[in-house]
């Protein structure tokens, strides 16, 4: 098993993101909720909207993303 930068500061911020109610399936550095999903791509986190269909923030840290989410 492969142990990156990203699935590292999945872990240290766990209780942040599953405070505001993503859920992560898998051991993927995906997490997801019934509205957007977060993803690490092209070496920022990014967020997608699923309700718009489109891609509306990204950040160089998970932490950095979770702060501009409602």
């Amino acid at each position: 098993m492969i142990y990156t930068i990203q699935k590292s500061e999945i872990q240290k911020e766990s209780g942040y993101w599953r405070a505001k109610g993503f859920k992560r399936e898998g051991n993927e550095e995906l997490l997801d909720r019934w509205d957007c999903t977060i993803t690490f791509k092209r070496k920022q986190w990014q967020h997608f909207d699923k309700l718009k269909n489109e891609m509306t923030i990204t950040a160089p840290t998970l932490f950095g993303l979770l702060k501009k989410i409602i």
